[in-house]
Parts: structure tokens; sequence; C-alpha cells
């Protein structure tokens, strides 16, 4: 659940050198680490680094997170689905949030908003692009590719192809001027 960063922690540190590192804390489980990191130096000098971390349930959860489209030809469009789902049980099926202090971390179980924000000028729409979804509520995600060429890509390739075919026709006659001279 700990990753040390840049070379997985390891390196050499020169006299007078400081060397920034990332510890990156990726949880599996809801719940409290306190542990500590052992930093070795190569004459077996030990530093401890203390560490807390709280480690909780995202409140909503999508069922997968890599979307594959199939092969799709420019002007055409391929759909996915993905599923969106809170997590949280409202016990008391109350509209209105409830919020629970526990040991320093804020909990809230209820209603959860939810809001897909895409690159301008995208190829990808999603529907729906934002909603509501209730304690336990699931939302089905319709995810659609649609390739297109921009006009600015059309005349590139065309002045491609011009210049391609120009650096053709010049060989061709280099190739022909020794012919003619003999």
């Amino acid at each position: 659940f700990i990753e040390v960063q840049p070379n997985d922690g390891f390196g050499t540190l020169l006299p007078q050198e400081t060397l920034e590192i990332d510890l990156i804390f990726g949880p599996k489980k809801a719940k409290e680490y306190n542990f500590q990191l052992c930093c070795k130096s190569g004459i077996n000098r030990d530093f401890l680094l203390s560490c807390q971390g709280v480690g909780v349930r995202p409140p909503l959860v999508l069922s997968h997170s890599l979307v594959q489209f199939r092969p799709t030809a420019v002007g055409d469009k391929s759909p996915a689905i993905i599923y969106l789902t809170n997590q949280h049980t409202d016990c008391n099926q109350s509209k209105e949030p409830t919020t629970q202090l526990t040991k320093d971390v804020m909990k809230v179980d209820g209603p959860r908003l939810f809001c897909f924000c895409l690159p301008k000028d995208s190829e990808i729409s999603i529907s729906p692009s934002a909603g509501r979804l209730l304690p336990g509520e699931r939302c089905l995600v319709q995810v659609m590719f649609r390739p297109r060429l921009l006009d600015h890509e059309i005349k590139e390739e065309a002045l491609r192809q011009i210049h391609c075919a120009k650096l053709i026709s010049e060989k061709e006659q280099e190739i022909n001027r020794p012919t003619e001279q003999e």
C-alpha cells in the first residue's frame, strides 16, 4: 500500500546533496494505517520515518476503469456501457445526507453528485454526464466514441501528400536526366 519513487527508493546521495522522494499511499482496505519506513544507508545506518494514513472506501465506484472501443471508422460511432454505483448504504433511507466524524475522518452517507468532465473538442461523449445517486443506487452510463477528422488535419494531410508527390517527381527527373544526356 506504499510506493517510494523514484527508482523504488534506491539511489545514491552525495555529501551536501538533497534528494526529494515521493511516498505514494494506495491503501487496499478502509482502515487506519500506522507504519514506519526504514531508510538504510550503504554503511548500515537505519533512518526510521513514521507514517500515518487513513484508507477510506470511495463513495462512487465505476464498474471498470478502462473503456475499450472497437475499431471505429471516421464518422461512425462506437458505444460502451459502464455502471456507476454509490456503495454507501443509508440505514435510515432518508434523502438528506448524514455526516459522521469518525476518528478525524469526515464520512458522509447519503446522495452523491457526479459529473464527468471531458476535454474540449473531445471525440467522446458521456450520457448522463452529471447526476445524483442515492445510497446503494446504480446508474448505467453510456460512453460514445465518434472519431472525426478536423479541418486542420485534412489540410495537413493534403499538404503532406503534395510534398511527397513533388519529391517523387523530382527524383524521377533526376533519374531521367542521365538517360537524356546519353
